[in-house]
């Protein structure tokens, strides 16, 4: 799988006899065996790890309620919904896949520095915020002291009613009542900004590293699973590192009487736009060669291929998938630190899913594709995140979540492989940035927005148990949907469009290589023929599976 243009760069630069310096040694090194698509997804998904699972966390300890924090949440996605494939459609039709890449790397470099200078809300009085607190816990008032003169926060008995309260309803880490409204408001309408700003880069981010494994790989597609799961490495270290550092900046505080822990979360923000800025100068390594075609680019050619039912039952369990990670990323460490979770935990839980995810993208995808197909690992993957869901709901312990993760590979990443390999197989190569794009606004955007929201609302409106149980009946029920859909309203059987296919284009190449041989014995005539460019036909199922695409393709 090594690129055909590796290391050109770098011997340009070599003049016989001359040895080579520093400089043109890493350059050579990053160019052979596709090195720079194993780091690049180490240092974007690291810099993700970075915040992503805390972000909610210090929105909430800033004072913002879950429905701000679900609002706030929704944004990014609604605005990549139209960012991202705009991204996909400037890229393919300009041929500067590579420029979009660099520049939505130095935005999101900006994003950390932003976050960290935003200033948190003013504090209320005590006798005003122990008020608040009270009312938001339903207790009633009239309690505050035994003495006229003494106030609500002097009166340990109180407060201890308080504190009991709080944890019955698990809202011990609720910060909302500490705060100035107004000082909330403003915050809330400065991270709505630099949200909108952070999203029109982070539009094209994830995507645009999706388009450039694609394009190295060239005609082995296939073997994406096995570079992606180094984005999983990635969110290991990026966790780990962040998930340490922060157990060692989270302190026990007393304010009002009441206490509480809180985590200096902005080292998370300077930590992400370092890895970014380490994954720059690899960026510019990386040529976009086979993604260069001869046909004209038409929109209408895209969309025609797209709206067909067979595409949209599948990106529409995708789109899906997606809601249900507006829960999984965003508020399950809420959950898990309602049930009393540290960091630390937090930090181990990420890794876990994340080690799951590079094992099945290294050693697992790529049979299960072949064996299984399309299809049916989407069928399986929503079955195991309503089990998922199922557990979050019964946990009591919040050390079950550890070997809840262990499926994390199997349900999420399955779904994300999945539908990139169907995505690189179901259209031509003008429209590869395109259709990458057009998958990642589906789940990652569309999906993870209205889950966000959703989650916002229903936990707001119950609580996170409750939600985990909506989560799963869900889950059952779309799957439900789904494979009657399947069965009802598409022409082509899940073996048909399994990638079973590859397999048995193998076997019709084998089976041709062993005729050929077997005529040249029986004649006796030199070995001729020249087998690698000997034209071999596909099996009657690719031709079902894609001829619809090949001919709009070929039009």
């Amino acid at each position: 799988m090594t690129a055909e243009s590796s290391s050109t760069g770098a011997k340009d630069e070599l003049k016989e006899g001359v040895p080579e310096t520093l400089r043109q040694k890493t350059w050579r090194a990053l160019r052979e065996d596709n090195i720079s698509l194993r780091i690049i997804p180490i240092f974007v998904y690291g810099a993700l790890a970075c915040i992503a699972p805390y972000l909610s966390l210090y929105l909430r300890q800033l004072g913002l309620d879950a429905f701000r924090i679900g609002i706030l949440f929704t944004i990014r996605p609604a605005l990549g919904v139209f960012c991202t494939p705009l991204w996909g459609f400037i890229a393919d039709r300009f041929k500067m896949w590579r420029f979009v890449f660099i520049l939505s790397i130095i935005g999101l470099m900006s994003f950390g520095p932003i976050v960290v200078l935003l200033k948190p809300a003013e504090r209320e009085p005590c006798d005003i915020a122990i008020s608040n607190l009270a009312t938001l816990l339903d207790v009633p008032p009239d309690n505050y002291s035994t003495n006229f003169n003494q106030s609500a926060y002097e009166n340990e008995a109180y407060l201890d009613e308080l504190k009991e309260k709080m944890i019955e309803i698990e809202a011990q880490e609720d910060k909302t009542w500490l705060y100035e409204p107004e000082g909330v408001v403003i915050l809330f309408w400065e991270f709505v900004f630099v949200i909108v700003l952070y999203e029109i880069f982070f539009a094209a981010n994830l995507s645009f590293l999706d388009v450039s494994i694609i394009s190295e790989l060239k005609d082995n597609p296939k073997f994406y699973s096995k570079f992606r799961s180094f984005g999983s490495l990635g969110w290991i270290l990026g966790s780990l590192i962040t998930a340490a550092i922060l157990q060692h900046y989270r302190k026990e505080f007393t304010i009002c009487g009441i206490d509480f822990i809180a985590t200096n979360y902005k080292i998370a923000f300077v930590m992400m736009a370092g890895f970014y800025a380490c994954s720059l100068p690899i960026c510019c390594t990386l040529k976009y060669d086979h993604l260069k075609s001869d046909k004209e680019y038409y929109v209408k050619n895209f969309l025609l291929l797209l709206f067909t039912p067979e595409h949209i039952s599948v990106y529409a369990i995708g789109t899906f998938v997606g809601v249900c990670n507006g829960f999984v990323w965003y508020f399950l460490n809420y959950h898990l630190e309602n049930l009393g979770a540290t960091q630390l935990l937090m930090g181990t839980a990420t890794t876990i899913g994340a080690s799951s995810e590079m094992v099945w993208g290294l050693f697992f995808q790529v049979p299960a594709l072949e064996r299984l197909g399309h299809i049916n690992i989407l069928t399986m993957a929503l079955a195991l995140y309503c089990f998922r869901f199922l557990m979050y709901a019964l946990m009591k312990n919040p050390l079950w979540i550890l070997p809840v993760e262990v499926i994390q590979g199997v349900s999420y990443f399955a779904v994300w492989n999945t539908l990139v390999s169907y995505t690189v197989n179901s259209f031509p190569t003008q429209f590869t940035a395109t259709s990458i794009t057009f998958v990642n606004a589906a789940v990652h955007n569309l999906g993870l927005g209205i889950g966000t929201l959703l989650s916002g609302f229903l936990i707001d409106r119950y609580n996170s148990t409750t939600t985990c149980f909506i989560y799963c009946v869900s889950s059952a029920c779309f799957l439900l949907l789904f494979m009657v859909a399947r069965r009802n309203f598409t022409d082509i059987q899940p073996e048909i469009e399994s990638m079973n296919l590859i397999t048995s284009e193998e076997n019709e190449k084998d089976k041709m290589r062993k005729s050929v041989e077997s005529t040249r014995l029986r004649t006796s005539t030199p070995p001729t023929p020249d087998l690698a460019s000997t034209q071999v036909q596909t099996p009657a199922l690719v031709t079902k599976s894609y001829s619809s695409i090949t001919d709009k393709d070929s039009s």
